[in-house]
């Protein structure tokens, strides 16, 4: 019997049943086709065995925005970018910036001038928030470039929607002091790290600066007075070897009214091991603090009445 009907008509072979190995009815809507080891096997008549069915289905875009959020929020910046092409939904989640929060730029992009020109003409470009510049990289991070940047380079950082940038112990001579500037202040967040390198004797000590140098900070700070985003900005330097006395970053150069009004316009300020004159202190805790709500004030040698001063300012701070 079971002969006749697969040499017969395809509607009475739709018709036989099929049984797994546990004896189960799998379906009675398939194909049939006797394999070379006469044993019998089927494929599935799709037409037929899902006409009229409502097919069971994971759909994970009816998921709440915020589940995804909360789930995106694990993964990595190269993953994120594969979710933007699953879906419309997955799309505009993932396109929220707090989710690609530091996110940098590629290895790659930092091999070879050609590289981060290429990147920059990606769209994945757009979702760079952090820029950190480096003398050397750190730990696994790679932060260092292969290549000297120039003003040009900086031209095409200024293309991207950066939140925050950082320069660790690097100088940068054949950048603009004004497209530097204009770099930082296009950013909420500004950390800079000056690099100090002693030599010689006890007798004859010396010391190498390696950084952007107070004429460069002094533009940062001309810029900050007019037009900037900066919220946040952090000044430091560190030196390699243990030092014989001190070594501070010489901001006395800069006219106080000029630091005031800069620092008025942060919500975070961080400096440490700054020299500051007498005068620029008391133009700076009258007029500077204002705005703060986080300060970190370390290594300023300030003598008694100017530390009273400090405070009596830092009380008139409702933010701090």
């Amino acid at each position: 019997e079971l002969e006749d009907i697969l040499k017969s008509t395809n509607e009475k072979k739709t018709a036989l049943q099929f049984y797994n190995h546990q004896h189960e009815v799998v379906s009675s809507c398939h194909q049939s086709q006797p394999s070379k080891y006469h044993k019998l096997s089927w494929v599935k008549n799709q037409q037929i065995c899902f006409k009229g069915q409502i097919l069971p289905e994971n759909c994970y875009n009816n998921l709440p925005v915020e589940v995804l959020r909360m789930i995106f929020g694990f993964l990595k910046p190269t993953d994120l970018r594969k979710v933007l092409l699953v879906s419309h939904s997955w799309k505009s989640v993932a396109e929220e910036p707090a989710l690609w929060a530091g996110f940098g730029l590629p290895v790659k992009s930092r091999k070879s001038s050609q590289n981060l020109k290429e990147f920059l003409k990606t769209t994945l470009s757009s979702k760079v928030q952090r820029l950190t510049i480096a003398r050397r990289n750190v730990f696994e991070e790679v932060v260092s470039f292969g290549f000297s940047l120039s003003d040009e380079h900086f031209k095409q950082f200024l293309s991207l929607d950066l939140s925050s940038i950082a320069f660790w112990e690097v100088a940068l001579p054949e950048v603009s002091d004004q497209l530097i500037s204009k770099l930082v202040n296009s950013c909420r967040e500004c950390e800079i790290i000056e690099y100090y390198k002693r030599y010689g004797s006890i007798m004859d000590p010396g010391v190498n600066e390696i950084g952007l140098g107070v004429q460069k900070l002094r533009a940062i700070f001309d810029e900050m007075q007019h037009q900037t985003k900066l919220k946040s900005f952090e000044l430091s330097c560190v030196v390699d070897r243990f030092p014989y006395e001190p070594v501070k970053i010489d901001l006395s150069s800069i006219p106080s009214k000029i630091l005031a009004t800069a620092f008025s316009k942060l919500d975070v300020l961080g400096i440490e091991n700054v020299h500051l004159s007498f005068e620029q202190l008391d133009t700076i805790f009258a007029e500077g603090f204002v705005n703060l709500s986080s300060l970190s004030f370390q290594g300023t040698d300030m003598n008694a009445a100017k530390t009273r001063n400090l405070f009596e300012n830092l009380e008139k701070s409702s933010r701090l």
